[in-house]
């Protein structure tokens, strides 16, 4: 099992985030830092704070491309907007590449129309 990174503690995120916010830059550094790390609801949670729109569209892109629906969701939701038809369907196709039925599933619920 591959160990996973956390660049900061519990409190000292807590701290950058919520009790002495860094600056935007800041932010948006630790944001990308912890997606290096392999921690994109780490790196969302840091680029929401900074408010980098491109930093999250680009996550929300990465997600897309790994068929994390959840992911896609949040970048979209912190974005304010609503996901693009199109995108979720190559996250559908890219769910069903990796035999991920159950996110295709979701996301067929999702682009269904609604009555």
């Amino acid at each position: 099992m591959a160990s996973l990174k956390f660049p900061l503690s519990v409190a000292e995120k807590h701290q950058a985030l919520f009790v002495k916010p860094l600056s935007a830059g800041e932010l948006s550094a630790w944001g990308r830092t912890y997606q290096e790390a392999g921690q994109p609801y780490d790196a969302l949670e840091f680029f929401q704070a900074a408010m980098d729109r491109q930093a999250i569209a680009a996550l929300g892109e990465k997600a897309v491309d790994g068929a994390d629906l959840v992911l896609f969701l949040n970048a979209c939701r912190v974005l304010g907007s609503d996901p693009e038809p199109a995108k979720l369907q190559s996250l559908r196709q890219r769910a069903l590449a990796a035999g991920l039925e159950s996110v295709a599933r979701r996301v067929s619920t999702l682009l269904a129309p609604q009555t």
